[in-house]
């Protein structure tokens, strides 16, 4: 994408959820989950390593869920609420974390509901988790945000969203 943002360059700047294809559940590979607030070379290197790996084993690319291009941006209220089917009509959660993930409410409520929809099915593979940061200590960060989680401190671009996603997720056991 020339170092921009997805939404700005490229075909990004049409419609981008032209650019998705629909797929049957199970159809796609894995639920790619990050934050827009993380370094972009380093999620595009490991998601790049990681869709090679995946090449290798299967001898094909693998099918990504995208946020930016599969959910309608002209009408991201409604997708929004198929966040669960989405996650359960992919075949795994792929997180590349950088040091904003653990930070970021939607980040951590697409980890809260696949762990939820997956906790009692034997067969679920756990998340695939990625951690991206450009020494050492911010890597030793990024795993701390995971240890030290605290779904109060975490922000989300509108309010309503985090009221509405917190009195949900209060409803579960051991709550926000």
């Amino acid at each position: 994408v020339g170092g921009g943002p997805i939404d700005v360059v490229g075909a990004g700047k049409a419609d981008l959820h032209a650019l998705s294809e629909p797929c049957q559940v199970g159809e796609c590979d894995s639920f790619f989950s990050h934050s827009w607030h993380d370094d972009g070379q380093q999620k595009w290197e490991a998601l790049s390593g990681w869709c090679e790996q995946f090449k290798q084993q299967y001898q094909r690319s693998p099918r990504l869920w995208l946020d930016k291009v599969c959910i309608d941006q002209q009408n991201t209220q409604a997708d929004l609420q198929c966040l669960p089917i989405f996650l359960a009509a992919c075949n795994l959660l792929l997180v590349i974390s950088g040091p904003t993930q653990t930070s970021r409410l939607w980040c951590c409520v697409e980890l809260f509901v696949y762990v939820q929809m997956t906790q009692e099915d034997p067969t679920a593979e756990a998340p695939v988790v990625i951690t991206i940061a450009a020494n050492d200590a911010e890597h030793a960060r990024v795993r701390n945000g995971y240890r030290h989680f605290d779904a109060e401190s975490c922000e989300c671009f509108n309010q309503e969203d985090k009221t509405r996603i917190f009195a949900v997720i209060a409803g579960y056991p051991g709550g926000v």
